[in-house]
């Protein structure tokens, strides 16, 4: 089986406005990704790297395959083929301040400011067959948040990133099942 690494549609640019935070009645500040790697606080790894990766290990776990491997290439020397777009990957991370007004004292003392990252992923997947044609196709829509707060439920904002993939590649494996158990 090869996992041929997915094409990466994805258009617009990162924005971060997080340092509006410190601005009085302002609710929240934050930033808005459009490539979630190439900022400080997300995966280190391209995206289509990332899932290639987790596919290949999670095919591994679940089927006895001879040989999975990765690979760019266009030839086909496999028995399956998965492909793919990456349309969208977009992460939304706030930072929530509730209105620091005359009130932002005592939210600050309760430890009420929240951080939180939301992301969604489109992606279309395709398995092949050794002879190109397509025997299965889909475009999935996943979503996850993540929600951390200053003085207490310390989670790491980027704990958002395996979340949505493996939610993504749980449904995948499951909608390749009819096809891989042959």
């Amino acid at each position: 089986m090869k996992i041929q690494l997915f094409q990466d549609l994805r258009k617009g640019e990162n924005t971060d406005k997080t340092g509006l935070i410190f601005v009085p009645f302002l609710k929240s500040a934050g930033a808005e990704l459009n490539f979630p790697e190439a900022d400080r606080m997300s995966i280190n790894t391209p995206i289509k790297y990332y899932i290639a990766d987790i596919l290949k290990i999670e095919l591994e776990n679940e089927y006895n395959f001879k040989n999975i491997y990765i690979s760019d290439e266009k030839n086909n020397f496999a028995d399956y083929v998965i492909s793919g777009n990456i349309n969208t990957f977009f992460c939304s991370r706030k930072f929530y301040t509730y209105w620091l007004g005359i009130f932002g004292p005592l939210t600050w003392y309760f430890g009420l400011p929240v951080m939180g990252n939301e992301c969604n992923l489109n992606i279309e997947i395709t398995l092949q067959n050794r002879s190109g044609k397509n025997i299965y196709s889909k475009i999935y829509f996943e979503e996850s948040l993540i929600y951390s707060g200053l003085y207490y439920n310390l989670v790491d904002l980027s704990l958002v990133f395996p979340d949505i993939t493996k939610k993504l590649v749980t449904k995948v494996l499951e909608d390749f099942r009819p096809f891989l158990e042959n």
